[in-house]
């Protein structure tokens, strides 16, 4: 699984639990049956759906960071005596 692909599976998620969440709500709101609580099932779908959003999130910023770790790359010198790391910059 590509990173971008790992995104786009935790948003998807993301948006499938908050329209379940939804739909437990909207259940809840027909069937009221002290024995038989929504808030739980709801609330723990809110709180997945969170965990997704917020991983969806690191990965994002994690790709961004490859992708500029990968451009500093393209302009990497390496001074072999010295093994010293320079950086040309673009002007």
């Amino acid at each position: 699984m590509t990173l971008e692909e790992a995104i786009k599976h935790c948003e998807e998620k993301a948006r499938e639990l908050r329209t379940e969440a939804e739909q437990l709500r909207d259940i809840g709101k027909v069937i009221s049956n002290p024995k038989q609580p929504y808030n739980e099932p709801v609330k723990n779908c809110l709180e997945c759906a969170k965990e997704h959003e917020q991983l969806a999130e690191w990965l994002k910023e994690l790709k961004d960071a490859r992708e500029e770790l990968a451009e500093w790359d393209k302009h990497k010198l390496i001074c072999a005596n010295e093994g010293i790391v320079v950086y040309k910059v673009k002007e």
